[in-house]
């Protein structure tokens, strides 16, 4: 009989009750924070060593104002479900109401399903028996359909409120006043990776949080929700079963049920609080581990070139190991959970019969007692695993609220700096009801609970509006307040009038660009001068910065000119014609001829395609449409400006001439910050910074063509043949035949336009000039190129000789052994990311764990303890029958177990303690099996990602280089060596073992319960009813193989979305990572609004694939909760169909007992086994990715081995020969073979020797440098000059064996030879400084070769280094921070001094070579436009020093300021017949030509 009355009292007096009771909690700690806000001390406007007040904090913030985990859900609610009307309070309450449906089914098992077929089984009701099966698997199924609708629920709203966070995220990351995206990190240090924040931690946080709220993320069975709704109708139940078998006791039951189950909590919430810190430093360790990998991938020439594997390797092995400390800590903490859980856990069956007993043997003992025992031991078990389940999940709580105090750190700075930012203009208030994103005082029941920071910022200059840019008597200090760069400038800039900023390097000059940009805040400086300061400046569209690092997004190249898109006719009136003269404007003819067919082709890398010399020239494009287009919609009356921060520093003079004139010709006004003297005679002014005896920095404005005069003296001359005109250059022209897929698909780049995402369809109109420019290319290509290489054309080849310098060398015919079309040499690098590995999830699993393993006896322990816990659960089922036997009062009988009877006696106070205890040994061991299962996870981690690092980090291979900006073939290769095989691995030993995220999972611990409970219960029937002892276990496991093959057939779908997912989420988070990286471009251009959509977009993805994965997993759900609901009620359907087959009644309830509770074991451990198939889906996809960067990398042998690399060290200790072998085992597969062309053999000698060497691009797809020829002995010094994008850095790069040196097929390359000293004796340093994380002292020291680098560099030897490389104001600042750890170098340095410490560097190492080194190759510098950035005066300083040091040094360079430190220059040009030339001449003789070009741009008069 169902108690219905009972059961909707309960449901109504709950739900009267759990509101009130919420409200004055909640209340309660309203209060507390109210009380804490109105007590919090005001903060000192000034810090520690501040000169001025200012928002930005140098340190980081240890936790969020928020400290209440109510409040922050409360703070998260609000954002996820912005109106009651809303999709995602939909998805909510829908989950709210299943929950509330399956707690009513559930709770009626006992009185609707059990008590009818015990009466049953107790008279021998066979027919009714067979009847009931239906109803029986009817009911299960409509539970399990339930749970299944409440878990698909659930998973929509966690992907609607993850939608709506990640949304209001963007918005205020990307929002143009705050630019938070260049604020965090860049200027304020209170959180680490914001951009880890919004893609990895939100994505944790609302799959944990929803999986302990409404469950069904990760396990189809949990859920808080369900289990608490499932308690209340439990507990009425329950009441009534007591009260009808001993009245007056119900209470009492309950409360003694109660009882235990706090009595469990009390442990677990004190352990629980180191288990969330221990898990916060994890995700804090794993946050700096990739990091460091991210930094290592972008900047993985710079390492290259350095050579810094191995102290790169160092570093990334001290983070792992701090990785492996923290789930250490985490395994500890866990430990202690689990030991409060599981003793309790595995005890609750102990427990609930012992409760059930009590009643029973208090009640009066009737025939139906027997009964009522059976339906009160199972209502108890019930309630008190319905508690354990919730006390269960706390591991995902303490991960939840790990991850929630980091997402909302994150949401309270953001709304600290949006407030500032709107306080700075205007003042107003921010509230939600007036259209903001946040309210700047959060109030429920009329108490504050959350009031935004307030950021003290000392009095800044308010910038007014005016039609011209002008600072008067303006202080510029850096962002937080410490530094005063800039002291009383005052600057005027009318429409139309230019002006160059000059100086040293490191001054402040940027820096006062920043504050025109107004992302660094203009101070008012203390004192009665500081308020004469005032700024002004057009509006935001009326200015237009270009910086020296440009910013490519993923877009189209036409996109790549209208960027940043205020408005769509940026993009719709940007037709063919108007493109090809931007183009010609801007020096970038070649290119239009090049990729003109391919203006509207998405998914095109641009900065990979482009040099940084010609992705300069494109950021000029972008200026003169800007231009345009505001000449024709925007405010006129404002004028329009260009800032020009070093934006031509990587041009050749040339072409950084032409833009300068376009400039000029074009009307505009612009402010430049640059270095060359070739640039001055382009402007009407020059504000000039020096230093003055007394060493302060001070300023003049100076006339331009003064100053342009003046500079004549530095330089003597330079070529003549520097023609201003520069023709085209065919060797970029492709042909579309024979060339196969140009542009192959990437997963990393979305493949839609700019112009799709905002759904901006393209006239037709550009549509056909783009098809009529394909076939123009076509024609040239038929016509021109004829039947000659697609890359060269009809031009002849170059050959070059060692005779006299001044030679301009003749040119020979093609050969015809070199191919028409497609490569031009075969190459091992791919552009696309290739498919899947072929190797089944259970081989890839299978290979990693082989590549893991380590710490076999903690496996073997594992296993063992696994084992005793299973027949420990297994024979409960014994310790059960023999307790049923003896709980009527009086009663003594023998223990039976196996079928026989041991004659020991037994009775109900013996059997008792036993009973009592064996579940909490059981417990024990089963924690102390999950403690060695988290240290295994952890050593098996430790050991792969060891493996992989090494085969990444590596000097031979280079692979963090090669599979970043080579190879194509796996796509983000350092979120699979952090993320992924972070995630394998939990997901795999939560599968196997069980014991990381759920305290009682595991295959191999459910597969032992599972193989004794069928042996015990084949045991005792055999004994008993001989042939029917395999009745029960037969009908389990044909059940489970049934279910369990439909579960894996849909589970592929779920493994195959669940990898699409991951490749979606790692695309996500690399967009994210390159708007951080970018961030500075993205501020000066104002590209906000762009790119939020592109984030928005690259989001979407994710969201569409969740929702996929969503549908798929309902089936999955349906079939795993039938049989975990239908456990109790299968196991007594099999003990039924066992107990019929015995006429005799007290043999048949015995045989009904034992296969019962015997097969409830193995049920359940069926059932765990088939819910945790997503755990091995998602381990699945995640091994596939982690094993296709293992092949990747096993497949790219050392590149000195492909070259026969006389200069490589010996490499066999870094050849994993014995996974070479297992890998290559037919099982396994090949190990993948990689084509490759011939390749130049690099020969050991003391000096470098190039000789008609041919630099191809990696993918041989372009002739970049023919026939080159190149001498350079130790002590001597050579200038390599050019156009821009010609390959003189790529010449570098084959030198530093960056880059494959191919040997051209046929007759011309059999000449080519290519020799270099050794590794240490040749030293790069590369435009783009890199500072690794370090000390100062650390940095000179980098890459450290020897220890001896670091123990030798004592403070006299840095003081000299830094007088060398011209930074004495650096010394006199930090010289007392020389060993200070913590410091980002690289952003307390300008660019500027970045360079002049890699100089540093070199005279260090330059030293240590002389001392320790192979002396007798030589030292050489190898310097790819190094000093760039730096100031005349500073880069004389630092190559007087290489000439004063007699070293041999090679440079790529584009200022005429730097040939006369040379001893000879190697000048490549375009000829008037399109021919690319070069000419090694005498620098003496080079330098006499410079002069005219400084002048002779000057206007007249």
């Amino acid at each position: 009989m169902v108690p219905w009355a009972l059961l909707w009292s309960s449901l109504f007096l709950a739900l009267a009750c759990a509101p009130p009771a919420c409200l004055l909690f909640v209340a309660v700690v309203l209060c507390h924070e109210a009380q804490k806000l109105r007590a919090a001390p005001k903060q000192a406007l000034l810090k520690r060593g501040q000169l001025v007040a200012s928002p930005y904090s140098p340190t980081p913030e240890t936790e969020p104002k928020v400290t209440s985990v109510v409040l922050q859900l409360l703070r998260l609610l609000r954002i996820c479900v912005p109106r009651l009307y809303s999709e995602q309070a939909a998805f909510l309450i829908a989950s709210l109401m299943l929950s509330g449906l399956y707690g009513l089914l559930s709770c009626l098992v006992p009185s609707v399903l059990v008590r009818p077929i015990w009466t049953m089984v107790r008279s021998g009701l066979a027919d009714s028996f067979r009847d009931f099966v239906v109803v029986m698997v009817l009911y299960n199924a409509a539970i399990a359909i339930v749970k299944a609708a409440a878990n698909f629920t659930a998973m929509r709203a966690m992907i609607s409120c993850r939608a709506a966070l990640v949304r209001h995220h963007h918005a205020a990351y990307m929002s143009q006043p705050g630019r938070l995206y260049y604020t965090l990190g860049n200027l304020d240090r209170r959180i680490d990776e914001p951009d880890g924040r919004i893609t990895n931690d939100t994505d944790l946080l609302m799959q944990f949080l929803f999986e302990f709220v409404f469950g069904g993320i990760l396990k189809p069975e949990s859920g808080t929700c369900c289990q608490l709704f499932f308690l209340i109708f439990t507990v009425a139940v329950a009441y009534y079963e007591a009260e009808a078998g001993a009245p007056g006791w119900g209470g009492t039951s309950i409360g003694i049920a109660f009882a235990v189950v706090l009595f469990s909590l009390v442990p677990t919430l004190l352990a629980a609080d180191g288990l969330t810190r221990a898990q916060t430093g994890v995700q804090a360790a794993e946050a700096a581990l990739r990091s460091a990998h991210a930094k290592c991938r972008l900047f993985a020439e710079s390492i290259c070139f350095y050579g810094g594997e191995a102290s790169e390797a160092v570093r990334l092995e001290q983070l792992c190991d701090e990785v492996g400390r923290g789930f250490r800590s985490f395994a500890f903490f866990k430990l202690l959970v689990d030991l409060a859980q599981l003793s309790f856990y595995f005890g609750l069956a102990p427990i609930s019969m012992t409760i059930a007993a009590f009643i029973v043997r208090k009640g009066k003992w009737t025939p139906d007692s027997e009964t009522t025992f059976y339906v009160l031991n199972l209502t108890f078990l019930r309630i008190i695993r319905c508690c354990l389940e919730v006390s269960k999940s706390i591991v995902d709580l303490a991960k939840a609220q790990a991850m929630l105090q980091r997402v909302v750190q994150l949401l309270e700075i953001m709304d600290a700096f949006l407030v500032f930012e709107a306080h700075q203009k205007d003042r107003r208030v921010l509230s939600r009801a007036t259209g903001s994103l946040i309210d700047e005082e959060e109030m429920l029941c009329y108490l504050p609970y959350y009031r935004v920071q307030e950021l003290h910022c000392g009095d800044v200059v308010p910038p007014g509006s005016a039609p011209f840019i002008e600072f008067r008597n303006v202080d510029v200090y850096t962002p937080d307040g410490m530094r005063l760069l800039l002291r009383d400038v005052s600057l005027r800039l009318e429409q139309k009038e230019s002006c160059l900023i000059m100086g040293p390097s490191g001054i402040g000059k940027s820096s006062l660009l920043r504050v025109l940009g107004q992302f660094w805040p203009l101070f008012r400086s203390p004192g009665p001068f500081g308020g004469e300061a005032s700024f002004c400046r057009p509006g935001p569209r009326n200015v237009f910065f270009l910086a020296q690092r440009p910013y490519l997004f993923q877009g189209t190249l036409r996109e790549q000119v209208a960027y940043p898109v205020w408005d769509e006719r940026l993009l719709t009136d940007l037709n063919h014609d108007k493109v090809a003269s931007l183009f010609q404007d801007a020096g970038l003819l070649d290119v239009w001829e090049a990729r003109r067919d391919e203006l509207d082709t998405p998914g095109i890398s641009w900065d990979d395609v482009l040099s940084l010399g010609e992705q300069q020239r494109l950021q000029f494009c972008r200026l003169f449409w800007h231009a345009e287009w505001h000449k024709q919609y925007g405010d006129r009356h404002q004028g329009f400006f260009a800032i020009l921060d070093e934006s031509s520093a990587s041009m050749d003079t040339t072409s950084e001439m032409q833009v300068y004139g376009c400039c000029r010709e074009r009307g505009l006004g612009f402010l430049s910050v640059a270095h060359r003297p070739t640039v001055i005679q382009f402007h009407s002014k020059v504000l000039n910074f020096d230093f003055d005896r007394d060493h302060r920095l001070s300023y003049q404005v100076r006339d331009a063509k003064e100053m342009a005069l003046e500079c004549q003296n530095l330089i003597q001359a330079e070529s003549k043949r520097n023609e201003e005109w520069r023709p085209q250059n065919p060797r970029r022209a492709r042909v579309k035949k024979g060339t196969g897929d140009l542009h192959p698909k990437s997963s990393t780049i979305s493949n839609n336009s700019f112009a799709s995402l905002i759904g901006l369809e393209m006239s037709t109109v550009q549509r056909q000039e783009s098809l009529e420019g394909t076939e123009c290319s076509d024609l040239f290509g038929e016509e021109e190129i004829g039947s000659t290489s697609p890359l060269i054309g009809n031009r002849k080849v170059i050959t070059s000789s060692h005779s006299a310098p001044g030679l301009l060398h003749t040119i020979e015919e093609d050969s015809p052994d070199v191919p028409r079309y497609g490569p031009l040499v075969v190459s091992p690098y791919l552009a696309a990311m290739e498919d899947s590995a072929e190797a089944s999830a259970p081989q890839a699993l299978l290979k990693l764990m082989l590549l893991s393993a380590r710490s076999w006896y903690l496996l073997a322990t594992l296993a063992l303890l696994n084992l005793m816990a299973a027949a420990m659960m297994a024979f409960w089922a014994e310790l059960f029958t023999n307790m049923k036997s003896v709980i009527k009062p009086g009663t003594l009988s023998h223990f039976h177990a196996f079928g026989r009877d041991t004659g020991i006696a037994i009775s109900y106070a013996r059997v008792l303690p036993i009973i009592l205890l064996w579940g909490p040994i059981m417990g024990v061991t089963k924690a102390i099996a999950n403690y060695c299962t988290v240290l295994l996870m952890v050593n098996w981690r430790t050991k792969l990602l060891s493996r992989l690092q090494s085969m990444y980090i590596n000097k031979e291979g280079k692979l963090y280089y090669v599979m970043s900006n080579l190879d194509g073939r796996v796509e983000a290769p350092d979120q699979r060596l952090t993320n992924d095989v972070d995630l394998l691995m939990q997901f795999s030993f939560e599968f196997f073992a069980g014991g990381v995220m759920k305290p009682d999972s595991g295959v191999l611990f459910k597969t032992c319960t599972f193989v004794v409970s069928c042996g015990i219960v084949i045991l005792d029937t055999e004994r008993t009813l001989p042939g029917q002892g395999y009745v029960a276990p037969a009908m389990a496991s044909l059940l489970f193989l049934v279910t369990f093959a439909l579960v894996e057939r849909f589970g592929r779908r779920c493994s195959a979305q669940q990898e699409e997912l991951q490749l979606r989420e790692g695309t996500f988070r690399a967009v994210h990572a390159r708007c951080r990286s970018f961030a500075e471009g993205i501020s000066f251009y104002g590209g906000e609004a762009t790119e939020k959509i592109v984030l928005d977009q690259h989001f979407q993805p994710v969201v569409d694939s969740f929702l996929t994965f969503c549908w798929n997993k309902i089936p999955v759900d349906v079939l795993q909760l039938t049989i975990y609901q239908g456990q109790y009620t299968l196991a007594m359907l099999a003990g039924g169909a066992v107990a019929f087959s015995e006429p005799r009644l007290s043999l048949r309830v015995k045989l009904f007992d034992l296969t019962n509770s015997a097969m409830v074991e193995c049920l359940d451990s069926l059932n765990r086994i088939t819910c945790q198939v997503m755990d091995f889906a998602k381990a699945s996809a995640l091994a596939k990715r982690v094993l296709e960067l293992y092949e990747a990398m096993l497949a790219f042998p050392p590149l000195g081995t492909q070259r026969g690399d006389a200069t490589s060290s010996e490499h066999g200790e870094d050849v994993d020969e014995e996974h070479l072998l297992f890998c290559g085992q037919r099982w396994f597969g090949q190990v993948q073979k990689l084509s490759s062309g011939e390749q130049v053999p690099v020969g050991s000698s003391s000096g470098i020797h190039f000789e008609d060497v041919d630099i191809y691009t990696p993918d041989g797809t372009r002739l970049l440098l023919p026939k080159v020829s190149l001498d350079l002995e130790p002590g001597e010094s050579c200038l390599i000059m050019g156009p821009s994008g010609i390959g003189k850095s790529s010449l570098l790069r084959v030198l530093g064996l960056l880059w494959p040196c191919f040997r051209t097929p046929g007759k011309a390359g059999k000449k080519a030879f290519f020799s270099r000293p050794k590794p240490r004796n040749v030293f790069f340093l590369a435009q783009r400084p890199y500072l690794c994380d370090g000390t100062l002292r650390e940095q000179i020291a980098y890459p450290v070769w020897d220890k001896s680098l670091l123990q030798e560099l004592d403070d006299s030897s840095l003081e000299r280094l830094f007088l060398e490389a011209h930074l004495h104001e650096v010394w006199e600042a930090r010289q007392h921070d020389l060993d200070t750890p913590g410091i980002s170098w690289s952003d307390v340095l300008s660019l500027g001094e970045q360079q002049r410490l890699q100089f540093c560097r070199l005279f260090w190492h330059a030293e240590w070579h002389a001392r320790h080194g192979d002396a007798s190759q030589g030292f050489f510098a190898v310097l790819d436009e190094s000093t760039a950035s730096m100031d005349t005066v500073s880069e004389m300083k630092v190559y007087q020093m290489l000439r004063r040091r007699k070293l041999g040094f090679l440079s790529v360079a584009h200022r005429p300021t730097v040939i006369q430190y040379h001893k000879k220059v190697i000048n490549f040009q375009f000829n008037l017949r399109r021919e690319l030339a070069y000419q090694v001449k005498d620098a003496r003789d080079m330098a006499e030509e410079t002069a005219l070009l400084l002048t002779k741009h000057l206007p007249d008069g």
